[in-house]
């Protein structure tokens, strides 16, 4: 188009008109931005401290009932097979797998929508590449998982969106313009329905500032005998509770007073803090952290002693322990991991814990 035509057009549309246009504009733009958001977790999105603020944490309460899940997942259509893969990512976001399983079947009409077999889709995650009009799809199964992951996580962890209820509000929010026939009604009680056939909600979800949260019971433990400093080793990193995962961080000043830190980083941190040194700040790693103390059978751990994993690679992972099961440590990846709380006996840790656990604690 000619200068001179776009200065016609201009004028014919008069400023009512380019005002209209910009509005539009605007709102689109708006749009498009937060939807964004639930379809791809950015690592400049997650170490925004003040995404935070308003999180939630998520403690395991109890076991997966795997017999009415196994029983429950047998009839999710294509989601039959891709029981383990989402309790893997639950277990790396740090939210509950029933509660994934429930609102998935809920979402692609347990695993047989046609955007769950033809589309990979089984969020009912919309297309950016068509203004939100189509459903989105996926070049495979695991990926239309992996972004319903990432979705729930900016709803529940970022957003504090930690209840079935709140999540309804998301996902289906009464009176909404796209809900003529008022079926959203039926969301919330439907998901609760699902998440029973799975056995049940197997975590608490609290919102709490910073995404700090002290809900771990230490005078449940068995072990009475807990030194002063292994139990401080265990509750230091509570500071950083809900915290990203950020890959090399940790190994300087700043990061460390942001509370940006990776696995390795972050036991070393807390054992620097409580006097004990395991290394220069800028290199230590998880591969000079297994040469570090004594390598102890699994059946003579305390609380304060460190577990390694084999994840991408050999020791690849280290939490520390903090007894009854439960760790602690920066888990996960730069686009889902956190400092969290965690559990030994989730199906995913299990499969990477091949029984190396080292003592950095002379008592």
């Amino acid at each position: 188009m000619s200068r001179k035509s776009l200065l016609i057009g201009i004028s014919f549309l008069g400023l009512s008109g380019i005002i209209i246009i910009i509005v539009i504009l605007g709102l689109i733009l708006a749009s498009s931005l937060f939807l964004a958001s639930d379809e791809q977790v950015t690592r400049d999105t997650l170490n925004t401290g003040s995404s935070l603020d308003a999180g939630a944490f998520c403690s395991t309460t109890k076991e997966i009932d795997y017999a009415k899940w196994e029983s429950a997942i047998a009839r999710a259509g294509v989601l039959s097979t891709k029981g383990d893969k989402i309790i893997s990512l639950s277990n790396e976001l740090g939210i509950d797998p029933v509660l994934f399983a429930a609102i998935a079947v809920h979402e692609s009409d347990w695993g047989q929508s046609s955007a769950a077999i033809n589309k990979n889709n089984i969020g009912g995650l919309m297309d950016p590449a068509t203004n939100w009009s189509t459903v989105k799809v996926f070049p495979s199964l695991d990926e239309g998982i992996e972004a319903m992951g990432r979705t729930l996580y900016n709803r529940i962890i970022k957003d504090g969106k930690n209840t079935i209820e709140k999540l309804g509000s998301v996902y289906a929010p009464l009176d909404a313009d796209n809900d003529p026939n008022h079926l959203n009604q039926y969301w919330i009680p439907r998901t609760k329905e699902y998440a029973a056939d799975f056995g049940g909600l197997t975590m608490n979800c609290e919102v709490s500032e910073n995404g700090v949260s002290s809900d771990f019971d230490f005078s449940s433990l068995t072990d009475r005998d807990i030194s002063a400093l292994r139990t401080s080793i265990a509750k230091t990193g509570f500071k950083w509770l809900g915290r990203p995962y950020v890959w090399s961080g940790g190994r300087n000043e700043a990061d460390i007073a942001a509370g940006n830190f990776d696995c390795s980083s972050f036991v070393r941190w807390v054992y620097a803090e409580n006097g004990i040194d395991l290394g220069p700040m800028g290199s230590t790693s998880t591969e000079t952290l297994n040469k570090r103390g004594k390598a102890i059978p699994f059946k003579d751990i305390k609380v304060g002693d460190v577990i390694f994993f084999n994840t991408y690679k050999l020791d690849g992972h280290i939490v520390i322990y903090l007894g009854d099961g439960k760790f602690i440590g920066a888990n996960g990846d730069n686009t889902s991991g956190s400092i969290s709380v965690q559990n030994m006996n989730n199906v995913y840790w299990k499969s990477v814990f091949t029984g190396h656990v080292r003592r950095y604690i002379n008592d």
